[in-house]
Parts: C-alpha cells; structure tokens; sequence
C-alpha cells in the first residue's frame, strides 16, 4: 500500500472535477474483496465515504486527460474538518501530502482512472486531540459532528506539461498562496466550464455519534462457592466511538480473584466476564496419642481440600476401638487454615478379681488402647495356681495383654490335694488311702487293721512308725493337714505293745526260807520288766506271801507268778521256779583277812553261762564283765569234790558271824536287795 501525496492529490483531483461530488455513505454492509480494489469499491459505494476498521475509504473516478498542455486544473490538497461539540467548535486541518492519506488501489478501466484511498481515524483524533483537548474530550465522551470542506487549488499547466500550484498548506492549517476551503472560493479561481459540480467538494456532514460509535455491552458474572456460577449482569452498556478502549476491571480481594476485560472498540459487541472466587487451602493435620499416653511422631496430613471463598468446611473422624472421635467443626472459609488435632487414644479398664484360693490380685486398672498390662495372683496357702478365666483365658499366674477392650478376668486357683495312706505298723491288713482336699474337713476312718501277734493295745495314728503315742484318733475330724500340694503323710497304726517279763528260776537254801530271806523284794531282784512305751514296769509277786517260805520245812520247788501293768494297763504275767535247797549246814571256807569266816551264794552250774533273762548272771555282774571274775567263776563251776569230801580247788572260804547276818538283814529288809529301793542304800551300807 502507498502512502502518497502526489497520488492523494491527483485522486482528490479527479474525485472533485470529474465526479464533482463526494458524500458520506450510510453504515452498509462491507465485504472484504470491496475495500482491496477500486473498481469494485466504486460500483459498489459511489462517492460515498465508507468507514471500516478504523479507515475513512473513499473511491474517485476521473476521465483520462486528453489535454495535458495548456489548460488550468483543480485540485484538492486537504482536508478542513469543523468539530462541533456541546461547548465546543474547532477547525483541524489535514495535508494531503503527508502521511494521513493512503491509496490502496488504483486500476486504469474504460478510460478512467480508479483511485481508492483511506484515512486512519487516529490521525482524525489525533489532531482534534492536538488542537483542542476539551472539544476532543467532549467529542470522545458525548459526541458530535464534523463538517468537512476541502482544501482547494487551481493547476496550470504549460504548452510543456509544466504544473503551477496556485498554494499550498501544511498541517497547522496554514495556507500559502491561494488555496479555497469554500465554494465560492474555487467556482470563481478559474473560468470553468461546469462550476457547480464543485458543490459536492464543501460542507460534506460525518454525524460522529452514528457512524463512528458502536454499541459495547460486557456482562460479568460471579462464581459461587460451589464452583458454579450465578447469573450475568450487565457492567457496561453504550456506544463507543470506534478505536476507543473499552475497559472494565475490578481488584482482587479476599473473596474473588482480580477480573478485567479491555478491547478496541471497533463494531458492536457483547462480551462476557467470568469472576473466578478465590480458592483456599484447608488442611487437617492430626497427631494420634501412643499407648503410654503421649503425643509422639510427627503430624500426619489428614485432610487438604483446595475450597472456593465462602464455602463450607468441616472434618471428622468417627474414631474407632483404639480412637476417640474428633472433629473441626463446620465454618466458612475465607482463607487458607491448617488445623492441628490431637486424636485421643481410648482408655479401657481391666478389672480383675479373685476366684477360689486367691489371697489377692493385681494390675487391675485403667489402660489405653495398646497398652501392655500385667495381671498378676497371690495364691492362698494351701492351693495351686490354676489360670484366669472372663474376657481371655490364660494359664499363666502372670499373665501379660495387649489391651483392646475392657477386660474383666478372674483368679482361679485349685484346693491342693493330700494323700493318708494307713500302715498297720507290726499289724496286718490293709485300708483305703484317704484323698483330702486343702480347706475341707475329714473324718478319718476306723482302724480295720488286725492287731499284732504280740499283746497290745490300739491307741491311735502317728506320722512316725516308731512313736508310742498318737497324734490322731479314729473318727477323728482333720483339716488342711498340709499345704503341700500331692503331699503324702504315712499313718501308723499305733500300738502300745504289753510289758515283756524277763525271770528266771531261784535257787535258795532252806535256811534262807525258813529265815524269812526270801521276800517278794529278793524275788523281783532278779526280774526285768521291759516296756517300749513306759521303759520299766512295776513287778509283782503275784499273791506273794512270807509264809509261802517260811513255813517249808525241806527242799522243794515252789512256782511264782510275777506280774506287771504298763501305763495303759496291759497286764503282763509269767511263772518262774523257786528252788528251795536244803543244804544243813553252811560250810566254812578259809578265814578272811578280818578273822571273819564268809558264806557263798549258790548257782546252778547250768544257768551261770546263761544270759540273764534265761537265769544267768546279768550283763553288769562282775562275775560276767571281769576276766579275773569270770574266770576264777568258770573254775568253782568245774570244781570236783572227792572222796575225801574236799573240793578240788578252793579259791577262798568266806564266814559270816551272826551281827554280820543280821546286818544283811536289816539293809534288805529296809532297801531291799542290791539298790532295789535306794539307788545309794548298798554304797551307805559298804561305807
């Protein structure tokens, strides 16, 4: 596209003289192969003055000149508009040499010339702008009109084709030489042959505020909480000159995002704003409570919603066996937000109790979900542990659990179990093992043993075989003999066995008899009793009396009947012989050393070997424990008397005279014989 004066000029030139008259066209509908190419723009507008996307288009058509020497032209080197505004009233002035006109085609059809040019419409308020800014201002904002009138001159030309300008103008509006902005002016510069076509060069009227204006209408709406959006509303609505900003915009705040929408005005338009609501961060972050009842780790991200300003935000958490609930209560958001909750842990109770043999529990209480707990017995004396019984069932006395609810458990524990087993204990027989159980009573039974061989009396039981006296009777009623679970006692069978009679025969001299020697005293001397219970016995010389002795009157054997009683009264009897020697007259063995002639006791020489229950010597006798006694006895046993009525060997004669008999006798009648009666009686005597 050319932007040229010259062709300007020349276009003017031939749009004024040949068409002689140019007019501002009504708003038609415009095609875009019209505005590129003259010939289509002229049959299809005219003069007319067409106004698109900005540009002032017009299209001239001249006759070719035949006669280009020696003759006067006319010719139009500018543009005088006059802005007519409510309080204003301007001239601008535009110079077609410049840049503000522009051809845009020119096509040689038929024998005429085509020219189609445009002028921008900035340049148009640029110049208004420049010359009066009120009148610009009022024009922009309310409208006007602009009448224009070209700016003309007269054009000789020489028999040599040279030009003569009759003036000129600049941009200012200020002419040099002759130059005509009316028609007056032109009609009469030059004799021309048709003046009144020039009519159509002035007073050409543009109407602003219908041919430039546009109607500009922006609907804005405004997104809800939800996301959706509500209705439209109309936030601009009016006309528009063309290429002016049509704008709109609102600020950011805490609600809604910052909107605009700016455009050139430049046809008639709706547009449509969106409001875009804020959108905020909601974040739930939660720290969850430990089995020991702290807070630990790190904070974990629950939730995060990204919500639009005024909607509605809550959370929360059911909870569940090992959690509490929690929640954020519903609020409306008006801006980001992190919450921070602790999640409680739930607590649980254990309760624990005692069953049968339990002294006491321990570890009952209350727990968090998780936590271990430790149940623990203390088992009575007496019972053995058996397990815990309720929510779990465990045979441990210490029983660990991870707590994940309430817990209710029971201490058992079972009565320990003893066993008596019955023993006949020298008896013969048998009974049934009594089983007993800690705390209950028994009663224990009859003794169904029979009895020993030996003579005795059944008093009871005893733990201990060799004791001589019960602890338990018969039918007696026990309880919790012992704690010891599977304990054994042994029961014995008691018997207090009767006395055992060791005697053995006597041997006395009728004179012993007759002198009344041999008392029940003598008799018992050589009589043991012994009892395993009592030790000793008293004996007796059953229906014992002197006369039974002193009345013989020769040798004889008399039978006795010793007899003792124990402490439980069994009565032991038994019979020994009492042999009665008359030996007439005591002989005399060697004088003593005290001038004294001693007697010598008698023993049978079958009894002396014999131990002492069966009529010998006892255990302590010299006569049995002393070598140089035992044997000096051994050879008076084996001493042979002869012929000669002498023995064969005489160890030593003894004589006693009648004061020593009679001491002897006196000491036994008030001791007894040996120490029978006085442990100290035979050591006074001797002393």
């Amino acid at each position: 596209m050319k932007k040229s004066w010259k062709t300007g000029l020349i276009s003017l030139f031939f749009l004024l003289s040949v068409i002689g008259l140019t007019a501002l066209a009504p708003p038609q509908e415009a095609h875009a192969a019209t505005f590129d190419n003259a010939v289509t723009f002229y049959n299809t507008y005219g003069s007319q003055i067409v106004f698109k996307d900005g540009y002032f288009y017009y299209a001239t058509r001249g006759k070719q000149a035949t006669i280009n020497v020696s003759t006067t032209h006319w010719g139009t080197i500018g543009y005088r508009m006059r802005v007519t505004t409510s309080t204003q009233s301007v001239y601008i002035y535009f110079n077609l040499s410049g840049y503000t006109v522009e051809t845009v085609n020119e096509v040689a059809s038929g024998g005429y010339i085509y020219d189609l040019c445009r002028i921008n419409l900035s340049y148009v308020k640029s110049k208004l702008a420049q010359t009066n800014r009120t009148a610009y201002n009022e024009f922009i904002i309310n409208g006007g009109y602009i009448v224009v009138d070209s700016c003309m001159i007269t054009i000789k030309i020489d028999k040599y084709g040279n030009r003569t300008n009759s003036g000129s103008m600049d941009d200012y509006g200020n002419f040099y030489g002759s130059v005509y902005s009316d028609y007056n002016g032109i009609a009469n510069a030059a004799p021309w042959s048709n003046p009144s076509s020039l009519h159509s060069y002035f007073d050409m009227n543009i109407n602003y505020v219908t041919e430039l204006k546009s109607r500009q209408i922006v609907y804005v709406r405004y997104q809800e909480a939800d996301g959706g959006y509500g209705g439209y509303s109309v936030v601009i609505n009016k006309d528009y000159v063309y290429g002016e900003t049509v704008s709109w915009s609102r600020g950011a705040d805490s609600c809604y995002e910052a909107a605009s929408i700016s455009y050139t005005a430049k046809q008639d338009k709706t547009s449509y704003v969106s409001v875009y609501r804020k959108q905020y961060i909601q974040n739930v972050y939660v720290k969850y409570q430990d089995a020991n009842g702290t807070y630990s780790g790190d904070w974990a991200l629950a939730m995060s919603q990204n919500l639009y300003y005024g909607a509605s935000f809550e959370w929360s958490y059911l909870g569940d066996a090992c959690f509490d609930a929690a929640s954020v209560s519903k609020y409306t958001i008006s801006g980001a937000k992190n919450h921070y909750i602790y999640i409680s842990r739930k607590k649980y109770s254990v309760s624990v109790s005692a069953g049968t043999g339990i002294s006491s529990v321990s570890g009952g209480g209350s727990y968090y979900y998780g936590a271990n707990c430790t149940v623990d017995a203390v088992v009575k004396t007496g019972y053995t542990w058996k397990n815990w019984t309720g929510t779990y069932t465990s045979s441990s006395k210490s029983y660990i659990f991870s707590v994940t609810g309430n817990v209710s458990l029971t201490a058992n524990a079972e009565a320990n179990t003893y066993y008596i087993v019955f023993y006949p204990n020298g008896g013969s027989g048998s009974m049934t093992t009594l089983i007993c159980k800690y705390d209950q009573t028994y009663t224990l039974p009859t003794m169904s043993f029979a009895h020993p061989s030996h003579l005795c009396k059944y008093l009871g039981w005893n733990t201990d075989a060799n004791s001589y006296y019960a602890t338990y009777e018969e039918r007696q009623q026990i309880r919790n003999l012992s704690s010891v679970n599977g304990y054994t006692f042994h029961f014995y069978a008691i018997w207090d066995y009767a006395p055992d009679l060791t005697c053995t025969d006597r041997y006395f001299t009728l004179y012993e008899a007759q002198t009344g020697m041999i008392t029940e005293a003598e008799l018992l001397r050589t009589v043991t009793s012994t009892d395993r219970e009592d030790g000793t016995t008293q004996i007796r010389v059953k229906n014992y009396s002197t006369n039974t002795f002193t009345g013989l009157s020769g040798s004889g054997v008399i039978t006795i009947t010793y007899t003792t009683t124990d402490s439980r009264s069994n009565t032991t009897e038994k019979q020994a012989k009492v042999t009665i020697v008359d030996t007439n007259a005591t002989k005399e063995g060697p004088m003593d050393f005290d001038g004294k002639k001693q007697y010598a006791r008698f023993i049978a020489a079958d009894y002396y070997k014999n131990d002492y229950a069966s009529g010998g010597l006892e255990v302590t006798s010299k006569w049995r424990s002393d070598v140089t006694y035992r044997n000096t006895l051994a050879m008076a046993m084996n001493n042979v008397k002869g012929e000669d009525g002498n023995w064969s060997h005489v160890v030593k004669s003894f004589e006693f005279s009648k004061e020593d008999i009679d001491k002897v006798k006196q000491y036994v009648k008030d001791n007894g014989m040996g120490n029978s009666k006085s442990v100290t009686g035979l050591w006074r005597f001797m002393n």
